[in-house]
């Protein structure tokens, strides 16, 4: 299984600095400038032997249910680097098998992705609506308690 993710190593603040891509931006810089992102060499090259090493260990343990929860992350992998086609397709096989085996979390999980409301998808389209409407920096809340 191949895999091609967004990651963010967390907050600098916290003694970590931020995953770059091939451009030195971060994830959130290239959310901003509408770009997919595309995760280091070395780090996509971690990524995806941890991918085929758990998918080994699923394989080798029978486990029809890791093998649907690797699925359904990968497929959410794939739709943050920007590859919503591949990203669909995962998510198709894995929402109708996972439903019928009723996993309710990994079928509700790949269906955020085929009806494109995932967190990553849901925190794009906030980002687009705080870009293009005015904020009113909390008055609202401010007159609605008086």
């Amino acid at each position: 299984m191949r895999s091609n993710c967004n990651v963010s190593s967390g907050p600098a603040s916290k003694g970590n600095t931020p995953v770059s891509n091939s451009k030195g931006n971060t994830v959130r810089e290239s959310l901003v400038q509408d770009q997919p992102y595309s995760v280091p060499d070395p780090v996509r090259g971690a990524i995806d032997r941890t991918f085929e090493e758990a998918e080994r260990a699923a394989t080798l343990s029978g486990s029809t249910e890791s093998r649907l929860v690797l699925q359904k992350l990968n497929a959410d992998y794939l739709a943050i680097q920007g590859d919503a086609e591949t990203a669909r397709q995962l998510a198709e096989e894995t929402y109708s098998e996972a439903q019928a085996m009723e996993l309710i979390m990994v079928a509700e999980g790949a269906l955020e992705i085929l009806e494109n409301r995932t967190l990553w998808m849901r925190f794009k389209e906030n980002y687009e609506s705080t870009r293009t409407d005015p904020h009113d920096w909390g008055w609202h809340n401010l007159a609605m308690r008086s």
